[in-house]
Parts: C-alpha cells; sequence; structure tokens
C-alpha cells in the first residue's frame, strides 16, 4: 500500500500561476472531465482590463481562465468523494468566490511586481526546462491541443511561467534564512499525537465497477443495471480481464473509472454502508458477488489493508519539518508582502460587488490569504 502523505504543506507562491493553472488545468484523474459548476448568476460583460498593478495588466481573459481552472476544481474535488450523490450536480461558485480569485491575482501580480523591483531573474533554460516538464508529463500533442482550445501561444505560456518561476524564486530569497529546529519538529509532532492525530485507522485499498441505478429507479432499469454487473464480473472472474482494465471500460462512477476503479487507504466510515462493511470482510484479492448500495450495482476487489496503529515519529518527521517550516515561512513572507503591498498602486476595473463575478479558490497566491496576509499552513491532519 502505497504511503500517503500526512502533512498538508502549501508555498506563498506556487511555480504554476492562475493563467498557467487555467490553461493546464485538465481532468487527469477523472473519466469524462466533472461538470464544472456554474456561478450562481451570471456576471456582466467583464472588461478587457479588469484591474492594474503598477502598469502589469490583469485581463478579463486571465481572470475568466482562472475562474473556470477554480470550477474545474470544484467539481473534480466533488466528483473524488466517493460517497457523493454522482446524480448531483457540483453547487454554484458564487460571487465571492469571483472576487476571491481576482485578488489572487492581483496579489500575484503584486509580487510579481516586487520582484522586478528587487531585480529578480531567471535564466531562459529554467523557462525551457519547465515547459519541457510540464510538457512531458502530459500525452504527445495534448498541451498544443489545449493551448490552442484556450487562444494560448507557447510565448505566451512561457511567458507565464517564466512570470511564476520569478515569483517563486522572489519567495525564496525573502525566506531563505527560515529554519526550523529539531525540538519544534518534535514538539509539533507531539501536539499532534496528543490531539489524538498521530493515529492511522484500518484501511483499505480498493477497486469497484458501478453500474448505476439509483434503488428508488425504475424496476426495468434496475434489472437492466444488475445484468450489466453480472457481465462486468463474468469479463473479470470468467473471462479473466483485468478488473482496472473492465472498470475503465464499463464503470459509471466518473472519479474512479479513470484509475482502474481504485481508491485508496480508505478507513471506515468513509463508504456507504453496504461497501464500508463488504471492504473489510471480502478476501483480498476476491471479485465479490453483485451488492446494491442507493447508488446502483457493484462488484469490488481489494488488494490489500493496513491495519490500524500509530503513526511513529519517524515516519512523518521530515513532513512535519516541511510543514512547520512552510508555516515560519509563509508567515515570514506574509507580513513583508502585507507592508509592502501598500506601495504598489493596484487599480481595479471590474465592477463592485454588486454587478460583478465570483471567484474560487486562489490559484495563484497563498491559500486563505486575506488582505495581504497568509494563512498559516496546516500541520500534518490525519493520517487517513
Amino acid at each position: 500500500m502505497r504511503t500517503r502523505s500526512v502533512a498538508k504543506m502549501w508555498a506563498i507562491v506556487p511555480v504554476l500561476g492562475a493563467m498557467l493553472l487555467a490553461v493546464l488545468s485538465v481532468s487527469g484523474a477523472f473519466a469524462g472531465e466533472a461538470e464544472a459548476p456554474a456561478l450562481e448568476s451570471q456576471p456582466p460583460q467583464i472588461p478587457e482590463i479588469v484591474a492594474k498593478v503598477e502598469g502589469e495588466e490583469i485581463t478579463g481573459e486571465e481572470l475568466q481562465q482562472a475562474m473556470a481552472a477554480a470550477m474545474r476544481m470544484k467539481a473534480e474535488r466533488a466528483a473524488s468523494d466517493p460517497n457523493r450523490d454522482p446524480s448531483q450536480p457540483p453547487e454554484p461558485l458564487n460571487r465571492e468566490d469571483a472576487e476571491r480569485v481576482l485578488q489572487s491575482l492581483i496579489r500575484g501580480k503584486a509580487i510579481y511586481v516586487l520582484a522586478k523591483r528587487a531585480e529578480t531573474t531567471i535564466p531562459e533554460e529554467a523557462v525551457n526546462e519547465e515547459f519541457a516538464k510540464v510538457k512531458g508529463g502530459m500525452p504527445e500533442g495534448q498541451l498544443e491541443q489545449i493551448m490552442a482550445a484556450r487562444g494560448i501561444t507557447e510565448e505566451e505560456l512561457k511567458a507565464k511561467m517564466r512570470e511564476q518561476l520569478i515569483c517563486q524564486k522572489f519567495f525564496d530569497e525573502k525566506t531563505k534564512d527560515i529554519t526550523v529546529t529539531d525540538d519544534e519538529v518534535k514538539q509539533a509532532y507531539e501536539e499532534l499525537k496528543q490531539a489524538g492525530r498521530m493515529e492511522k485507522p484500518e484501511t483499505a485499498d480498493v477497486a469497484h465497477i458501478l453500474i448505476l441505478a439509483p434503488q428508488e429507479g425504475a424496476e426495468e432499469v434496475i434489472a437492466e443495471a444488475k445484468t450489466r454487473i453480472d457481465a462486468a464480473r463474468d469479463r473479470v472472474v470468467n473471462g479473466k480481464e483485468d478488473f482496472g482494465e473492465v472498470a475503465k471500460e464499463v464503470s459509471e462512477d466518473e472519479s474512479s473509472a479513470p484509475r482502474g476503479g481504485v481508491f485508496e487507504d480508505v478507513p471506515h466510515d468513509r463508504m456507504v454502508p453496504e461497501f464500508d462493511k463488504l471492504m473489510f470482510e471480502l478476501p483480498i484479492g476476491e471479485v465479490s458477488e453483485p451488492f446494491q448500495t442507493r447508488y446502483g450495482w457493484h462488484i469490488m476487489k481489494v488488494s490489500e489493508r493496513d491495519p490500524a496503529r500509530p503513526v511513529e515519529f519517524e515516519e512523518v518527521q521530515d513532513e512535519i519539518r516541511n510543514a512547520v517550516e512552510a508555516r515560519a515561512k509563509n508567515r515570514e513572507f506574509g507580513e513583508f508582502l502585507e507592508k509592502a503591498i501598500a506601495d504598489v498602486k493596484i487599480e481595479i476595473l471590474l465592477p463592485k460587488k454588486e454587478e460583478t463575478p465570483a471567484l474560487p479558490d486562489a490559484p495563484a497566491a497563498a491559500p486563505g490569504e486575506e488582505s495581504g496576509k497568509a494563512e498559516e499552513p496546516e500541520l500534518p491532519d490525519e493520517p487517513s
């Protein structure tokens, strides 16, 4: 079973900014891309330029791309919840969401302005390397298709990469002297342990195939789904086909089908009761008989179980160190930014809240950052 990261860590300036994230935000983990939630109400015409930060412009197109990326991310988070109702669309975004996105773009641009003032530069090879890394992580031709669909040229994409790499370097330079001691790391672990957050529950790695058919639905729909799940099981058990490949082909669980129906490190009470019970009773490696939940008909295969146990310090000390250090760096940089941004000329050209769009999670600035002040990153959460 893969060791799951037990720390949540953020950098205040992600390498890929909002525009780059919007361009590259394609669903790699889900089969048919999850339907993005819509805004609760459509905004009026977005100006060509929505904000200026000391001459650096934020375009309406950038804002729309960032909003679209955030909407896709919200939809994918909803799709990845194994206990959600697959028939329910994601919740819509609201205008406050949109404003947060714009503020994140403004903060990101302000950091870039401050980095330029400090004459922070990066070699062109670094941009080319980053571009090659992104391109190499996609199927051949996909990046070009995405850029064409978004109306972005390679030069424009590299310009955004350059900007964000400069911001990252600026952040790194401003926080390079921030370190944490072994005692601070150990203290953080002990605090988490005392809070009961260093106990790893019993978990299972499980794969399933789902044919949708709500239990309250028409009898003929339920019967047809049962026929289809029986056929899928026959292909695996008698036809000796790979469970994951069959799941990719026939499963109607959009969140898990692309990865062969797999959910990893699933603890008790995460899934619906019928699924949860069988997940911890089914012999390892055996394909279950078809079973019904409120979503429809399933078959399941458990590949591994990990018993409940304490998480030892040695397992997580590096992650805790990174989290504690990230918190210290974010605090230091947040204090710097809160003062420095007051000296940056910012002009917002988007209509005010009553007339304007909404923005999702800030793609270009520190998570939870408000009024130029960064939220401290969380220490490790429960191992599950």
